[in-house]
């Protein structure tokens, strides 16, 4: 019960933040690795689409299993009109 009421609440936010998002622009953000599958179905299902993504190295280790993780990865989303390069992203 408690992961449906999560998974519904995390699906409206990411709603209105595609609602708000400007025409040829894109979302910058950053998840956890074991929850990648729920945000990544909530980010398509929303109207979100994976671009590209982004790796910070850090100088300590943040999580221990069959590896070490010394880094953060974040997704960059596009959302309303197609999305079709840096060059026209960031100059717009």
């Amino acid at each position: 019960m408690l992961r449906i009421k999560y998974l519904r609440t995390m699906y409206h936010v990411w709603e209105q933040r595609y609602r708000v998002l400007k025409p040829n622009r894109v979302c910058t953000t950053f998840c956890g690795w074991p929850w990648i599958d729920r945000f990544m179905a909530v980010w398509k299902q929303c109207g979100f689409r994976p671009v590209s993504h982004l790796m910070w190295v850090k100088s300590h280790c943040s999580r221990e299993g069959y590896t070490r993780g010394y880094h953060e990865v974040g997704f960059l989303l596009g959302g309303g009109s197609e999305v079709t390069g840096a060059r026209q992203m960031f100059t717009g």
